[in-house]
């Protein structure tokens, strides 16, 4: 076990919203957890927290209990060119000379632990790797196709390794990285032969009473998601154009909440029997409001926490299986899983119809998150995987260098990681 009192810096390339009807994001509830058992948190974020960017900081500070500082010499990234940073041959460079990568070294002496949460982050805490024990948190990675394979053929392994080469270099050394869900360990296994340990993401605000259920006469379909994420916008476009002209008629009503408020959805809202509207009291209120939860989503590669959000607020959920990845759920039990737009129009209704099982399905739902992505489940996972960091890098010290992976030290750690998950309580299949 980890020692109580550790100091744990996180490093993120943007700076996430806390202030979202769903609750911290990943990366800040992953560090709360952290502080919550008694650790000392702070995150370093590589872009200026200034203007209304300060207030976010603010919040997030709240959110995970500790600081949220900008790195030294933080300067905003005009749009559209953030991801020039890592392309060849500047990413060689940037990984060292990044404001973030700079605030990093400055920090690695007087930290016991860097986590990183995105590609910045990422490339910022390559360049301590061998200094501090890391751990990188690997979710919404960048170039991930639709079906979210991006590891499935050597084609794609040899086009993408030599771009993400702090992951590499962090790996080689054989220091720690976590995933989300089973479906990405699967992924980073096939491009770098290393298996992350699973951290669930975890549902960090208190558990949500269940939904009362709207009168038998309504039927109303409740979509929430953040239309500032590409796979979001391409989900509620496939909404309003190809899923709800085969639900919608006369007794049929959608309500629209965006995290981000943007004017996508002004054109969605302006559908037959469609509303767009903020909870501001919570997704509690959505849920209050509607009957079932939609999640039309075709990109893979996130951390489920929309879904998990939705399913905590007591409503059942509908959606593709690219929206449940990393919730471990029976289709079916906790949520019906369809992957075309006719198919979830068609669950849609079996729901409808069926009141009863509806309300089933929100409570086994709910129950789920409760006792799979409760803190206290979480928490005991997170930490192995930050033991098993600063075990190697003890290794790397004493010039143990970790080699690649073979099948029999793969089956002891898939082990050690069930052998966590069985006495937190969780249920990995």
């Amino acid at each position: 076990m980890i020692p109580r009192g550790m100091r744990v810096l996180g490093l993120i390339g943007t700076l996430p919203d806390a202030t979202t009807p769903s609750g911290p994001p990943r990366a800040l509830a992953l560090l709360r957890l952290l502080a919550d058992a008694g650790h000392e948190v702070q995150l370093v974020v590589g872009e200026p927290l200034d203007g209304d960017r300060r207030v976010l900081a603010d919040t997030a500070a709240t959110a995970i209990g500790g600081t949220v500082t900008p790195a030294a010499g933080a300067a905003r990234i005009p749009a559209g060119t953030e991801a020039l940073r890592w392309a060849l041959p500047v990413r060689l460079a940037a990984e060292y000379a990044t404001p973030l990568a700079r605030s990093a070294r400055a920090f690695a002496p007087s930290v016991d632990v860097v986590i990183s949460f995105d590609d910045a982050g990422h490339g910022a805490a390559s360049a301590v790797s061998g200094q501090v024990p890391t751990v990188m948190d690997h979710v919404h990675i960048r170039g991930v196709t639709d079906d979210g394979d991006w590891a499935r053929t050597s084609a794609a392994r040899w086009s993408i390794q030599p771009h993400r080469s702090w992951e590499r270099r962090v790996l080689a050394r054989g220091f720690g990285a976590i995933a989300p869900s089973a479906q990405t360990r699967a992924r980073m296994d096939r491009l770098y032969y290393r298996r992350p340990i699973i951290v669930p993401t975890p549902v960090a605000r208190p558990p949500f009473a269940a939904a009362d259920a709207p009168p038998a006469d309504t039927f109303t379909v409740g979509w929430y998601g953040d239309t500032r994420d590409p796979g979001e916008r391409e989900g509620l476009a496939r909404l309003a154009g190809e899923l709800w002209p085969l639900v919608g008629d006369g007794t049929a009503r959608l309500l629209l909440a965006d995290a981000a408020r943007p004017a996508e959805l002004a054109a969605a809202g302006a559908l037959p029997s469609a509303e767009a509207v903020h909870p501001d009291g919570g997704l509690e209120e959505l849920a209050a409001r509607c009957t079932i939860a939609i999640r039309p989503l075709w990109r893979a590669g996130g951390d489920g926490a929309a879904t998990l959000a939705l399913m905590a607020a007591g409503l059942p959920v509908v959606g593709t299986p690219q929206a449940f990845e990393g919730i471990d759920v029976h289709p079916g039990m906790e949520g019906l899983i369809a992957d075309t737009p006719s198919r979830l129009a068609i669950a849609l209704r079996t729901f409808a119809e069926d009141p009863a099982s509806t309300r089933q399905i929100a409570a086994q739902g709910q129950q789920h998150v409760l006792r799979h992505h409760a803190p206290e489940t979480v928490i005991p996972l997170l930490e192995h995987a930050l033991e098993k960091a600063i075990e190697r890098f003890g290794d790397f010290q004493a010039g143990r260098e970790p080699a690649p992976i073979d099948p029999a030290s793969a089956k002891q750690q898939i082990a050690e990681t069930l052998k966590h998950a069985r006495a937190a309580g969780a249920h990995l299949r």
